[in-house]
């Protein structure tokens, strides 16, 4: 079932993803309070899981839901701030558009979020040493989105390059059987084309002896048949 394409590529997978994702975001939600956060509230809940909406068509388009979900935490952080990890929010959609090649996309986009939020906390006073210790996980999440996208995706394209030379070798197989039955046939062609010759040249040089050696006494009808055989064999 879950490999059947629904509407917009959306699988039971997605829909178990988004739960989780929705679960641990909720959870930060809850736990997430410190200096200049907003009071946990109705808001906040529902925030926390309309923000994970977009990861439903991370399949379709990879790159866009990045940014969306970039986006999403901006907004976040600016109407109704928690202190939140934007990794489980964006850790999806950076191992896609990494495996989709966009490289530099996913490194940049998490590295902004990261360094924004790194900025932020660091002007409500929190200690840096505090604010290093609580990002590094998320610091760790994120490379190992993008580490395990680029291994994927290598991976894919390895697959890719050997079922291409396989195409490739099998084509050839299929010519050169071609080629050497095409050779055959001409070869069979030619042996039977000088057998043939052969036994015509054969045949006109008989009747014509025979129309030589044979006597004005004998049968027109003779002659006749031995002249027709020459000429339908010379021809």
């Amino acid at each position: 079932m879950d490999r059947k394409a629904w509407p917009l590529d959306i699988r039971v997978s997605d829909l178990v993803m988004v739960a989780i994702v929705i679960a641990v975001i909720e959870l930060n939600v809850a736990v997430g309070g410190g200096a200049g956060a907003a009071p946990l509230d109705a808001l906040s809940w529902t925030l926390g899981a309309v923000i994970a909406l977009p990861l439903l068509v991370h399949r379709r388009w990879p790159r866009a839901v990045l940014l969306i979900t970039f986006a999403s935490m901006i907004v976040f952080y600016l109407v109704h701030r928690r202190n939140i990890s934007p990794a489980p929010l964006m850790f999806v959609p950076t191992y896609d558009v990494a495996v989709a090649g966009y490289l530099a996309l996913a490194i940049t986009v998490p590295a902004v979020i990261m360094v924004a939020g790194l900025f932020a906390v660091g002007l409500s006073g929190t200690p840096l040493v505090n604010v290093l210790a609580d990002f590094l996980p998320s610091f760790v999440i994120f490379i190992l989105a993008v580490a395990l996208g680029e291994v994927v995706r290598g991976r894919r394209a390895l697959a890719a390059e050997t079922a291409r030379r396989l195409e490739l070798a099998e084509e050839e197989q299929r010519s050169d059987a071609a080629r050497l039955l095409a050779e055959e046939r001409l070869r069979i062609a030619r042996e039977l084309h000088d057998t043939v010759a052969h036994s015509m040249a054969t045949i006109t040089v008989q009747a014509g002896s025979a129309l030589h050696v044979l006597s004005p006494a004998h049968d027109g009808a003779v002659r006749e048949a031995l002249v027709s055989i020459r000429e339908t064999s010379k021809s």
